[in-house]
């Protein structure tokens, strides 16, 4: 842990040149679809990890998509876009650390993100997924930098989440939570998005802010609270984790999307046996 406030800097790693050229094409009035998939061709990193991310379970597509061109004609580009942008953000950080857990973890908070979101609120299986995947995007920040912050994280594991995120602003001045937000915002993310990032520690108060509020962006924090509990509590019973959230701490999300305490605990007990289905099938 450094051993003075600000003893270290983090720095966000900039977007690669394909993102820039591909939002400089697409801000032309009459886009260049086959230039935007040959970009995304050249990078075969990027290209898998596209390809990857459409024929995830979260996206429940009817059909694979096979190429940029097909995903294209299913999606629009707008759509395939913001896919190209996670999966451009995600490579970036991975070169950084090993965060192969790291991305395996935040891969089980997007599928339940998506779910909640599909099922519970206006917010839409995309934005969902990103939130998910990225909600802790600022953690690979702080380790290139501090080899030390993953046995910090590891002590604080059990505390509350505004308390973790207080301990980080003692020994660095930031938090992941903060770190994280810039990095979504610095690339171009929306702003929901990215406050949905940098509010988790205070999510109870943000979601008790007036109705018309940020919904959108209320939305996404809600459903990422539920999805962060839910995945919890699995890996709890498989004593992967030790950290315990009471019920009534969720109360404010469960207040935003219409559900009981009942109907939750119905929903975490069924996206529990689809997450142990799914570790067996793996």
């Amino acid at each position: 842990m450094p051993s003075q406030l600000n003893a270290f800097r983090f720095a966000i790693p900039p977007r690669p040149e394909v993102l820039v050229t591909i939002n400089q094409l697409l801000k032309t009035e009459d886009p260049d679809i086959p230039a935007i998939c040959k970009l995304i061709k050249q990078d075969a990193a990027l290209y898998s990890a596209v390809l990857s991310t459409i024929n995830s379970a979260a996206f429940s597509l009817v059909q694979r998509i096979t190429s940029i061109e097909h995903a294209v004609s299913l999606l629009g580009v707008g759509r395939l876009y913001n896919i190209v942008r996670l999966s451009a953000l995600k490579n970036s950080l991975s070169t950084r650390c090993s965060l192969e857990r790291f991305w395996d973890s935040a891969a089980e908070i997007a599928q339940l993100c998506c779910f909640i979101a599909r099922n519970f609120s206006a917010l839409n299986s995309e934005d969902a997924y990103t939130l998910g995947m990225l909600h802790d995007c600022g953690i690979p920040l702080i380790l290139a930098e501090d080899e030390n912050f993953k046995q910090m994280l590891q002590q604080l594991n059990r505390l509350p989440i505004a308390e973790i995120e207080q301990a980080q602003l003692k020994a660095y001045g930031t938090s992941h939570f903060r770190l994280g937000a810039k990095m979504l915002h610095d690339w171009g993310f929306s702003d929901d998005l990215s406050r949905a990032v940098a509010a988790q520690p205070h999510f109870q108060d943000v979601l008790a802010q007036p109705v018309d509020e940020r919904e959108t962006m209320r939305f996404g924090l809600s459903c990422l609270t539920l999805a962060r509990d839910i995945s919890d509590s699995y890996r709890r019973y498989w004593r992967m984790t030790d950290r315990t959230t009471q019920l009534h701490e969720l109360d404010a999300a469960l207040k935003f999307l219409g559900l009981t305490d009942e109907e939750y605990l119905d929903m975490r007990e069924d996206c529990a046996d689809w997450l142990t289905a799914t570790a067996s099938r793996s």
